[in-house]
Formats: C-alpha cells, sequence, structure tokens
C-alpha cells in the first residue's frame, strides 16, 4: 500500500491554473474551461521524461535534488520560455487550427507535443502517433 502511495506521489500533477503570464501577450492567463486536455497531455509527457531521466524505480520525496526532476518541472513551468509550457503547447495548436483559447481533442494534444518535442534537444526523444491503430515497428 505505501509503495503504492509512494508511486502515485511520484507524478507530476499539472492542473487549470489561473494568473499566469498572458498567452501571446494578449491572450488569456488562465486555462480553466479550456486546458484539461493541454493538461493531461503535459502529464503524460512529463511521466515519459520521468521515465527518461530517472527511470521507472525513482521515487520523490520532500527533500528531493535530483537535478533532473528539477529540469523536468521547469520545462512544465507556465511561462512562454519554457519548453512544454501551456503558452508554447496553446501557441502551437494554431498550427492544427485551433485558437488560442479553444479546447484540444486528443489527437491535436499529440500533434502539438510531437511539434515541441523536436525542440527538446536534452530529452531527445520523438513521439509517435499511431492513427488507426496501427504501429509500424520500421517507423518506430
Amino acid at each position: 500500500r505505501e509503495e503504492l502511495k509512494d508511486d502515485i506521489r511520484s507524478r507530476i500533477w499539472l492542473t487549470y491554473r489561473k494568473n499566469f503570464q498572458n498567452i501571446g501577450g494578449t491572450g488569456p492567463s488562465s486555462d480553466q474551461g479550456w486546458g484539461c486536455m493541454l493538461r493531461c497531455g503535459q502529464m503524460m509527457l512529463a511521466q515519459a521524461l520521468i521515465l527518461r531521466h530517472l527511470g521507472r524505480k525513482w521515487r520523490w520525496t520532500e527533500d528531493c535534488t535530483d537535478d533532473a526532476y528539477w529540469k523536468i518541472l521547469k520545462m512544465f513551468e507556465d511561462k512562454k520560455m519554457a519548453t512544454y509550457s501551456i503558452h508554447q503547447i496553446a501557441s502551437m495548436g494554431e498550427a492544427e487550427g485551433k485558437a488560442v483559447g479553444q479546447w484540444f481533442g486528443p489527437n491535436t494534444i499529440a500533434q502539438v507535443l510531437k511539434r515541441i518535442a523536436v525542440y527538446d534537444d536534452w530529452s531527445g526523444i520523438a513521439i509517435h502517433i499511431a492513427l488507426d491503430n496501427v504501429v509500424i515497428l520500421d517507423d518506430i
């Protein structure tokens, strides 16, 4: 039971926020009402980065000093310059036909995170989106 609690505690939780820097300078300063799928995408990617940089057995503690953990957290800050910020995701969503502040579906968030991950040299990850439930092994 304690192992399960420790495992759950070790997940990065990203949820609705308000009063962050306006997206695009004049856009929304809250993601309430439209940011749920963006936050879900952030949390899935944050977990992938934890696995990539810290491993499956890594656990968060109150006195955590892992530089990689803190670097991952900073990548998701609600600031324009953070790699996987709500600002970057919402702005990149425009390339997928979604205005800033518009709700994303699962495919849109996947496509946007795939575009953004190209700029994450530190993690060296590639996001593969399996369309029609097909994974082609030669493409991985």
